[in-house]
């Protein structure tokens, strides 16, 4: 299990946001996930996703304990490799699981030491900003501090002007929502 703690910041001036990722961050890689999300209808009354098989350079499945604490994510994960991964989309379907939402990010990735920072496009949902710390099973104090290192580089991107601002939802909300309005007309 790792923990992920994390900010998500809607970007409201896009070209700003990628020049001060280019001058101050090492450049990681680009990148263009697809996120599919499963909910288990059988056992499930929310039907919110499950479990999310993502297909980035391999195929990831992963389970979230998810925690939102003041425009701050605080999760479990758990995540393995899977492939080849249209199969395992295959079994967990005719297991029961159904796809409830999809989500394609595209986008670049940055890193400061421990912090990384993802750039990104989310399909229908617009540009975000993420910035993030992964810890393997980590005591109290660890958590504080990276929260603490997160907060300030995020807010580091507001110095002059805000540019980017916590976004409270999760994109699965934002998509079942998004889901939600287009059935309705």
């Amino acid at each position: 299990m790792v923990k992920e703690i994390e900010i998500k910041g809607r970007i409201h001036n896009y070209k700003a946001v990628q020049d001060l990722l280019t001058e101050r961050y090492r450049f990681i890689r680009n990148y263009h996930k697809q996120d599919f999300y499963y909910t288990l209808p059988s056992i499930q009354k929310d039907l919110k996703p499950v479990l999310r098989l993502r297909h980035d350079e391999s195929w990831i499945i992963t389970k979230k304990s998810m925690e939102l604490i003041d425009g701050m994510e605080v999760n479990d994960e758990w995540e393995f490799e899977v492939s080849p991964g249209e199969t395992f989309q295959v079994v967990i379907e005719r297991l029961g699981f159904q796809v409830c939402c999809q989500n394609e990010k595209k986008g670049s990735e940055y890193q400061d030491g421990d912090i990384t920072f993802e750039f990104s496009e989310i399909t229908g949902l617009g540009y975000f900003l993420e910035v993030e710390i992964l810890l393997n099973d980590p005591d109290t104090a660890a958590c504080s501090k990276a929260e603490q290192l997160i907060r300030e580089a995020f807010l580091s991107f507001n110095t002059y002007s805000e540019l980017v601002t916590i976004e409270p939802e999760y994109y699965t909300d934002m998509l079942l929502e998004k889901k939600k309005l287009i059935n309705q007309l």
